[in-house]
């Protein structure tokens, strides 16, 4: 089985609510087994 691809947020300047946000739109519809990186 070939891994899904990374996801990575920067959330570099962010408040923490706008990251979680941000981050929550990236990740959502990602494949199960997916690495999610926070920056």
């Amino acid at each position: 089985m070939i891994p899904a691809p990374g996801i990575t947020v920067d959330g570099t300047g962010l408040l923490c609510v706008q990251f979680l946000l941000l981050m929550r739109g990236r990740i959502e519809g990602a494949p199960a087994g997916t690495v999610k990186r926070a920056v």
